[in-house]
């Protein structure tokens, strides 16, 4: 298993905001329809960055963490999807996934 290191969630917030920067755009809703949908880790893959550093049980464990996440929080974030990405990053710098594959 993937230890989760607090620099995979800074990769993926300042990928994030260059890509921000750059005119990408989603939004919140979307974010959410990518999370209820088990479908932001390919998301991210696909239009942020890679996540080279996670084994498929990392990512199938960050897509229950990212749902735990939005389940639980309500950052005020009403249309920025990347915005709100960039918070959840934030949060899990603050406190690693602790989940792991045997939890699913």
């Amino acid at each position: 298993m993937t230890e989760f290191k607090t620099w995979h969630f800074s990769h993926i917030g300042r990928h994030a905001a260059y890509k921000q920067d750059k005119g990408l755009k989603i939004s919140t809703n979307e974010i959410s329809d990518l999370i209820e949908s088990n479908k932001l880790i390919p998301w991210i893959e696909f239009n942020i960055c890679h996540l080279d550093f996670w084994d498929n049980d990392a990512k199938r464990v960050m897509n229950e963490e990212f749902a735990a996440i939005e389940n639980c929080h309500d950052f005020d974030l009403n249309n920025d999807g990347l915005s709100l990405l960039m918070t959840y990053c934030f949060i899990f710098i603050d406190h690693l996934p602790s989940r792991t594959i045997e939890d699913l």
